[in-house]
């Protein structure tokens, strides 16, 4: 069933927009959200009415079950409009479009692949919250799981490239990338504490560091100076540790 409408504005009453549908209900949502690049004269004119706190109201004009007469009617409709002197905002005649058109998986592919690392831009993000705003999930879109889920062959192909990471070294050019982002950087209380907990109860090698290390050890501390603080747990430590020996 093809429907075919026409979008009015909610203060004067006059038709604005002639257009075509599947779904009317659907396609009123669709209108009465913000268009975030307006090209066309109906962009423009929605845009206005959704800074005034107005959305366009729907009129059906008629109706019909293929979409070849559904164009034909949509022609006729623009064109008894315009003869009466309606201020249309329809950029064409009518009959374009491909209503319920579905793109293919390589279109799919193409528009993800364009989308991807592109940032949303503050306003843009900010139309893209107000149009959501209000807005209700029904029971069905409810009930599906919420978050990322990893088909079973996505899953498969992460554990193999785990596994393959496993004994790999860092480059020493790696290295020094991650010493150099880490640098400055002060742990969170809530990290901290995660750390102390997920060292409790591990059982340690007694085993001397290598000349190597220490030597790395006086570098990394030469020309620190301790706090008072840091230098009673320090004490504390050892004290303790004398303790248990």
């Amino acid at each position: 069933m093809f429907t075919i409408y026409a979008l009015t504005d909610p203060e004067t009453s006059v038709i604005r927009y002639v257009g075509k549908t599947n779904n009317p209900g659907y396609r009123l949502k669709s209108h009465s959200k913000p268009v975030l690049k307006p090209r066309t004269h109906r962009g423009y004119w929605v845009n206005s009415l959704l800074a005034r706190g107005l959305q366009p109201a729907m009129v059906v004009c008629d109706t019909c079950d293929d979409e070849a007469t559904a164009n034909e009617l949509e022609k006729a409709w623009i064109k008894l409009f315009r003869m009466a002197g309606v201020p249309l905002t329809n950029c064409t005649d009518g009959g374009d479009g491909m209503a319920g058109y579905k793109h293919t998986e390589e279109s799919k592919q193409k528009n993800r692949l364009a989308s991807l690392g592109r940032e949303c831009t503050t306003k843009a993000k900010e139309k893209l919250r107000l149009a959501n705003l209000g807005k209700k999930h029904t029971d069905e879109t409810k009930a599906k799981p919420r978050g990322l889920h990893h088909s079973d062959e996505t899953k498969q192909k992460m554990r193999a490239n785990h596994r393959g990471m496993r004994g790999r070294h860092q480059s020493d050019e790696a290295k020094e990338n991650i010493r150099r982002a880490l640098q400055g950087r002060q742990a969170s209380a809530e990290e901290v504490e995660k750390n102390r907990l997920g060292h409790i109860g591990k059982k340690y090698s007694r085993r001397s560091p290598s000349e190597e290390t220490r030597q790395k050890l006086r570098l990394a501390n030469l020309g620190k100076v301790l706090s008072e603080e840091h230098k009673s747990k320090i004490s504390a430590a050892l004290k303790s540790r004398k303790a248990r020996a």
